[in-house]
């Protein structure tokens, strides 16, 4: 008697799980299980969770996205920074070089 109630308070799907001869349509499965105001107030008292296990999915996985994007858009920017001054000293240096040259050469063939 005890295992008849303990069945009769199982899900229809997991009686159908259990038995599966009795699976017959999927769709009569939905059409025989109704909502009772049981379920609706289930559904109800759920829904925020539902929400808010999504809402934190989201920020858990996207703050270290953020957090590692941000850092290595950081480290290329001072990188690609130090780069150009590098290349700039280098052609200032060239530049002086060559008005050197032009001047001491100009003024040697004087």
């Amino acid at each position: 008697m005890h295992s008849q109630r303990a069945r009769e308070r199982e899900s229809p799907l997991v009686q159908i799980l259990l038995n599966p001869s009795s699976y017959g349509n999927a769709f009569a499965f939905e059409k025989d299980h109704a909502m009772n105001p049981r379920d609706i107030e289930r559904n109800e008292y759920y829904r925020p969770l539902k929400r808010n296990i999504l809402l934190i999915v989201i920020f858990v996985s996207y703050i270290p996205l953020i957090v590692v994007g941000s850092g290595i858009l950081y480290q290329m920017h001072t990188i690609y920074q130090e780069k150009v001054r590098i290349h700039l000293e280098t052609l200032v240096k060239k530049h002086k070089w060559s008005m050197f040259h032009l001047c001491c050469l100009t003024s040697v063939s004087r």
